[in-house]
């Protein structure tokens, strides 16, 4: 008797389950991804903004880097719009990239002198192109669920953000580091924007910090951390203080280093 269509998937699942482990191949193992924050740095004061893309432009002469960018204020302003509307959970993923590629437009436009090119999703495929020929390709931040977007566990927004899609291409990528460039100096026990007593951690693992109140990254990166296979470890680092993206690529203590359980 033939089987099923649902016996043959049971079949191939299984089949899957019995594979051997592969080693990672890591397909840029020099690359650096850095997330720049949009509320923390691209909507900001327009000094921190520009003495930032001095010093990624500076280092792109020594460092292959890939620059990532978060959606801000006009993000959150769209996506409460569409909450409004009740759309559903993937149309507000796909409202939500909108901003992100604006602001990756604007930071491309900053860095144009310097080879800054903006590459869209459905391009991802050309960045080892222009990371070759001596460019700094800009994405938007935005993970490209679009209308497959994850239904939350809880709340309506979309639960993959900008940080998980800046992780997501360095993970893909099997990259040397991710960092998140943001306007506080790492990650901390409480906000310190908010509580003055919060004290910076310098060094930690996921298990540590999951029960946090407060992160300066989105908490599904945490998720993605521990099922990683390239990407173990992230840094926070203030990117509105000058020097602290450059001690961060040179290795150098500074921000916070998160590492998987």
């Amino acid at each position: 008797m033939p089987k099923t269509g649902s016996a043959r998937l049971l079949m191939k699942r299984q089949q899957a389950l019995d594979v051997p482990e592969v080693a990672t191949f890591r397909l840029l193992p020099d690359l650096n991804v850095i997330k720049v924050g949009a509320t923390s740095i691209i909507e900001g004061d327009p000094e921190p903004l520009l003495a930032l893309v001095q010093e990624i432009a500076a280092l792109s002469k020594e460092y292959q880097l890939l620059i990532s960018t978060g959606g801000g204020e006009r993000h959150r302003h769209a996506l409460d719009i569409g909450v409004d509307l009740n759309m559903p959970i993937g149309v507000l993923a796909v409202i939500g990239a909108a901003a992100p590629a604006q602001n990756a437009l604007i930071l491309q436009a900053l860095l144009a002198s310097e080879g800054g090119i903006r590459v869209p999703p459905e391009h991802f495929d050309e960045i080892p192109v222009y990371l070759a020929s001596g460019a700094i390709p800009v994405t938007p931040g935005m993970p490209t669920y679009n209308y497959w977007e994850h239904p939350p566990t809880e709340g309506e927004l979309p639960a993959h953000d900008t940080d998980v899609g800046a992780y997501l291409v360095a993970e893909t990528f099997g990259a040397r580091t991710v960092i998140f460039a943001k306007d506080v100096d790492g990650v901390y026990t409480d906000d310190p924007k908010t509580n003055p007593d919060a004290t910076l951690l310098t060094s930690v693992t996921v298990e540590e910090i999951r029960e946090l109140p407060a992160l300066p990254f989105d908490r599904p990166v945490l998720d993605m951390m521990e099922r990683a296979r390239t990407v173990r470890e992230i840094r926070v680092v203030n990117g509105t203080k000058q020097g602290q993206l450059t001690a961060a690529l040179a290795g150098e203590d500074v921000g916070t280093i998160v590492r998987a359980s």
